[in-house]
């Protein structure tokens, strides 16, 4: 599987920070909350909006949305972590937090996660994005948001790269940002 241009493990760590404090809303995916979104969700996905959690949903409108596989879709749907996400944009199809894992070719137990940010975190059914440094963001359920949570006081079983992320260094991601672009090496030598 090819990696998606423009979108690497600091960007996804960029955006789901952007994103602590704002609802989890079942089936969404970075989408800005309105009144038509959510009677479309009321319909689709019944049971979810039946529960007296989603009572206070009214309340949350005009902001971007996200259940946990929705968060690392809005990152590769949106142009930037303000903008609403494009369903199925980018070239990164819509999956569950399962599939994500299972499709993955670099994983592994949760034991031996390697200290790269922008992994993805596994629990049956649940996904979040290891931050770094023991950290993990996660759309954790309409009752908490986005938020972030200590990688060892979750039950996550799993770790995996994301396929279609670039995984780059720090010293990359610095880089990127000041917009620098990488120096020819010359070096004093015969001719």
């Amino acid at each position: 599987m090819a990696t998606i241009s423009g979108k690497t493990n600091y960007g996804l760590i960029d955006y789901c920070r952007k994103q602590l404090g704002k609802p989890y809303w079942w089936g969404t995916s970075g989408q800005i909350s309105t009144r038509p979104l959510l009677q479309s969700l009321r319909k689709l996905y019944k049971s979810q909006y039946e529960k007296p959690m989603y009572a206070n949903a009214e309340s949350q409108l005009g902001v971007k949305v996200h259940d946990c596989m929705g968060l690392i879709e809005g990152y590769f749907w949106s142009d930037d972590p303000n903008s609403a996400a494009k369903y199925n944009s980018n070239g990164f199809a819509d999956t569950t937090a399962d599939r994500l894992l299972a499709s993955a070719t670099e994983k592994g137990d949760i034991s031996t996660i390697p200290e790269i940010p922008g992994l993805s975190v596994h629990m049956k059914g649940h996904v979040g994005v290891y931050e770094g440094n023991g950290m993990v963001i996660e759309a954790r359920g309409h009752e908490y948001g986005v938020v972030r949570t200590k990688l060892n006081e979750r039950p996550w079983t799993a770790w995996a790269k994301i396929a279609q992320l670039e995984y780059q260094t720090p010293q990359q991601a610095i880089a990127e940002k000041k917009n620098i672009k990488p120096q020819k090496q010359y070096c004093a030598g015969l001719r």
